[in-house]
């Protein structure tokens, strides 16, 4: 029987995916705390508890001391540095694929003003900007802004020959 073992990458994640395991480490990060302190404040029960911090201790985010009949709870030594240089990657990835989406309706906005030949009345630019909303505890909103026209934008997005000018991989 192969036996199946799970990175310390996969395990961070994993723990990290549970919004209670991830309300225990926000704690832990102000004060150590005992098990059922910890079950406590979740209102859950000790063995619910239990669980949860075994998958925090595997993942080695957090070390469980037993000192007599007491289970006390601390941050453990990994501090993410992998993981959140694998999330940095994808958001510079994200950033430079949309900072060539800007140049791509830039190109657009050129080409569709000198076939209009107007120059009139032009508004005035506007700063490309992205945000990142938090919606619930499983969903993160990214919304970016272009300085672009909605039908130049719809075309960059769906004309093939302009979709892989901004989007085709990247070295980063």
């Amino acid at each position: 029987m192969a036996q199946c073992l799970i990175s310390d990458f996969d395990a961070s994640f994993a723990a990290l995916s549970d919004a209670t395991r991830r309300g225990i480490l926000e704690q832990l990060g102000r004060s150590d705390a005992s098990l059922t302190e910890l079950a406590a404040k979740f209102r859950m029960t000790l063995t619910g508890m239990k669980k949860h911090d075994r998958v925090l201790e595997q993942a080695g985010l957090v070390a469980t001391q037993k000192i007599g009949r007491v289970r006390t709870c601390r941050l453990g030594q990994r501090r993410l540095e992998e993981e959140a240089a694998w999330i940095e990657r994808y958001r510079r990835l994200w950033e430079a694929r949309f900072d060539a989406l800007d140049a791509v309706l830039e190109d657009l906005k050129q080409n569709e003003k000198i076939a209009d030949n107007h120059t009139k009345n032009e508004p005035t630019a506007m700063k490309n900007s992205t945000t990142v909303d938090r919606t619930s505890d499983r969903e993160l909103l990214v919304t970016r802004t272009f300085n672009g026209p909605a039908h130049l934008v719809f075309a960059a997005w769906t004309r093939p020959e302009l979709l892989k000018r901004w989007w085709a991989a990247q070295s980063f």
